[in-house]
């Protein structure tokens, strides 16, 4: 409630939902196939959200906070054909159909369940060296210590 409150929101209205704006539109998106979810593109998603108008472009672009995506799929998760992937919430027909292209292609279902990534990638420590900080231990692409360039 005190994060709501510092963007400028209502706390109140977490405890109201039906106090929030909601989109005219809700379409879900549904697996082509069975499988596992092996990918889900933040970055799609999040394009997707734009397209939507959940955020904006330039300066002056309104932002409707309506509109976005929710119950998005996890990672690993075992999915059946038809089964929601996540529902679109939309104020626009040309917007909708342009964000299911960029939100659908962020899902990728295989046939095997996915190895699960690494919690932890990298420690940083502070040190004294030029940057403040040192790489005790590395991921692949992580950068190297003292050098800021990724392997």
């Amino acid at each position: 409630q005190k994060m709501v409150e510092l963007h400028g929101g209502n706390p109140r209205d977490l405890d109201t939902p039906g106090r929030l704006p909601t989109a005219k539109i809700r379409r879900d998106v549904t697996a082509p196939r069975s499988g596992f979810i092996s990918k889900v593109g933040a970055e799609a998603i999040g394009k997707a959200c734009l397209v939507l108008g959940a955020g904006r472009v330039k300066v002056t672009d309104n932002v409707d906070h309506a509109v976005g995506i929710s119950g998005i799929v996890k990672i690993g998760q075992r999915i059946e054909k038809g089964q929601p992937l996540f529902t679109l919430h939309a104020n626009d027909d040309k917007r909708l159909a342009d964000a299911l292209t960029l939100a659908h292609s962020a899902v990728v279902i295989s046939a095997t369940k996915p190895k699960p990534s690494p919690l932890i990638v990298e420690i940083i420590h502070p040190s004294k060296s030029k940057g403040g900080l040192k790489v005790k231990q590395g991921g692949p692409g992580a950068p190297r210590a003292g050098t800021g360039k990724r392997k």
